[in-house]
């Protein structure tokens, strides 16, 4: 399908060779994971999110899990890896019936107020097939407001390659422009852990973002400007709080078959034009054997099951 790229949300102009220099920085330093978020906050305005127009998949995933899990959402147990800031998408499986979730996150990001944003957001403007909407904002201690109000527990940090948890436990398990963020060693590990949390009827819904990041706030580069660079090349513009790992659409469809889950759908963005732009990128060794149907697509959404 195609649809308009991200370029339509880019609100800030930031040369990317500066923002990778400031990211590296961030890293470097002990609080640098909250000038990250002041960055996002007051400089690039990222946040708080769009939710009207960056809203889309955590209500495909909704509507994902009521096509295919053939049990009772009320009663199901959902596993999200890496939430973010507000925690958009848990916010809205609850409003879609689920009861119990479990959040991890490699580092505690979450903040009340972009929480209450977007629990009035979903009061005010509630789409349709939702069963109920949010009607109590959260206070402090926020974990524990967090669980007693809306059934979601939060852990982190935490690592999703361990969780702890019993085998076969888990009925649901959804992420959202999350894995293009781990390593693809890590990635595998963690797919692994899924496939022993889940059971036959689970049903698993990954988005995943496959273009350049820092096209979204550097016009002058193109979304898959980064499949110039070899690894190494690309290791001083990938710092740890803004990795990227590259793979590939058809890659993390290996990955997944890998790990023990059969695609049950797939949902490809591309934008138009997008094979014009990437033909133009001089590919490095490890893109250069790639079509560019392989290459192009900017957003995949995956509906998985175990096999």
């Amino acid at each position: 399908m195609s649809e308009p790229g991200p370029r339509a949300f880019r609100r800030f102009r930031l040369n990317w060779k500066t923002k990778a220099a400031a990211f590296r920085a961030f890293d470097s330093l002990p609080a640098g994971e909250r000038l990250y978020y002041l960055t996002q906050r007051y400089i690039t305005r990222t946040l708080p999110r769009d939710l009207v127009h960056q809203g889309r998949w955590p209500f495909e995933h909704g509507q994902t899990f009521r096509r295919h899990f053939a049990g009772d959402l009320a009663s199901a147990r959902l596993f999200e890896l890496g939430a973010g800031w507000d925690l958009y998408s848990n916010l809205v499986q609850w409003c879609y019936g689920v009861n119990h979730q479990l959040v991890v996150d490699i580092s505690r990001l979450i903040r009340l107020d972009l929480l209450n944003r977007v629990i009035r957001y979903l009061r005010e403007h509630p789409p349709s097939g939702f069963v109920r909407v949010p009607e109590t904002p959260l206070t402090e201690p926020v974990v524990a407001s967090l669980e007693q109000l809306y059934g979601i527990r939060y852990v982190a940090p935490a690592d999703a390659r361990r969780t702890g948890l019993v085998s076969a436990s888990v009925d649901l398990v959804c992420t959202t422009s999350v894995l293009e963020h781990i390593p693809a060693t890590a990635l595998a590990d963690i797919m692994r852990e899924c496939r022993r949390l889940c059971h036959a009827g689970s049903v698993i819904s990954h988005v995943v973002d496959y273009s350049d990041h820092y096209a979204h706030s550097d016009a002058s580069i193109s979304f898959y400007n980064f499949l110039r660079f070899s690894d190494e090349e690309w290791t001083p513009y990938n710092p740890p709080i803004h990795y990227q790992n590259r793979l590939r659409h058809f890659e993390y469809g290996q990955l997944f078959a890998e790990a023990g889950f059969e695609a049950v759908a797939q949902t490809i963005v591309r934008p138009d034009g997008a094979a014009e732009v990437a033909a133009a990128i001089p590919r490095s060794a490890r893109f250069r054997a790639m079509t560019l149907d392989q290459l192009t697509p900017l957003t995949g959404h995956w509906v998985l099951r175990p096999r």
